[in-house]
């Protein structure tokens, strides 16, 4: 045996201890590990903890860095704790690393409706010609048809941007006219009906037989300019879709002239035939009359 002196100092010992830390860093964690934190992210989203999803996300990562769930999820509590440009980028890179071909089909749909809807939050903030609407254009004419649908619904809500508004207003007319579904069909007229309202050719009607009016109509008159603003005649089962196309300052003062917003068919039932609502809006910057009555 030799009886040379041990040093850490030793050339060969030094050589030894780095190949040993590279060799421990390079072991993969175990299955039983990354299944262990896969199930808590999952728990933490199913109890909306968005901070712990956060971490719990992160922890993922580190242990499997393929883990789309994770990125899935750090994305959507970003969206929750409304921090939405950091929600807004991971989106974007999940989409872009994790939606390829049928990959995560549900998680990718998901991903791609909310990240349209910070891209409209983001529009209403900084204005029709930002980045964030040059996004959203595209996304009329990308991506697969229900998303194309989805970006114009969203367009539908803005406040302004009439040229984008008209661009949309294409992309729903042509999926009205080729769905088939009945309440999607509903929801594509609700989105025309804040574009045009004289544009959208009708959905459900009401089924023959049934009690109460058949139909809605809504006039709003501009005191100012002394012309029609809005003109709408639809089925009733349009209702909630008119109502809530007069946005959330009319429906205030609705709720404040005694109806009960949360159960607003029955409240609107309870009109009756060829009985009106009217509603005056009047302050500096605007002068509207508001009619409501069925048929």
């Amino acid at each position: 045996m030799s009886d040379r002196v041990f040093s850490l100092t030793d050339p060969g010992w030094r050589i030894a201890a780095v190949l040993m830390v590279l060799l421990t860093a390079a072991v993969p964690a175990s299955a039983a590990e990354c299944t262990s934190q896969a199930r808590q992210l999952k728990l933490s989203a199913l109890d909306q903890m968005w901070g712990a999803v956060i971490e719990d996300a992160q922890k993922l990562l580190d242990c499997d860095p393929g883990a789309a769930q994770a990125r899935f999820y750090n994305a959507r509590a970003l969206d929750r704790l409304r921090r939405r440009a950091e929600a807004a980028e991971a989106y974007e890179e999940f989409m872009r690393r994790d939606c390829r071909g049928a990959a995560n089909e549900f998680l990718c749909e998901d991903a791609r409706v909310s990240h349209t809807s910070l891209l409209k939050d983001r529009v209403t903030s900084e204005g029709c010609g930002s980045e964030a609407m040059d996004q959203l254009l595209k996304g009329l004419s990308t991506g697969d048809p229900y998303s194309r649908i989805f970006t114009a619904m969203e367009l539908s809500k803005l406040p302004r941007c009439d040229d984008a508004k008209a661009r949309a207003l294409a992309v729903l007319l042509e999926a009205q006219r080729l769905e088939d579904d009945t309440d999607f069909r509903n929801e594509i007229c609700l989105a025309i009906i804040r574009i045009d309202p004289a544009k959208c050719s009708g959905g459900t009607p009401r089924n023959a037989g049934d009690d109460g009016p058949s139909f809605i109509k809504v006039r709003v008159f501009d005191c100012n300019a002394e012309r029609v603003k809005v003109s709408v005649n639809l089925p009733f089962s349009f209702a909630r879709a008119v109502m809530e196309s007069l946005g959330p300052e009319i429906l205030d003062q609705v709720k404040a002239g005694g109806f009960d917003i949360e159960n607003l068919w029955d409240s609107l039932r309870k009109l009756g035939p060829n009985q009106k609502f009217e509603l005056k809006i009047d302050d500096d910057d605007r002068c509207e009359e508001v009619e409501v009555w069925f048929e």
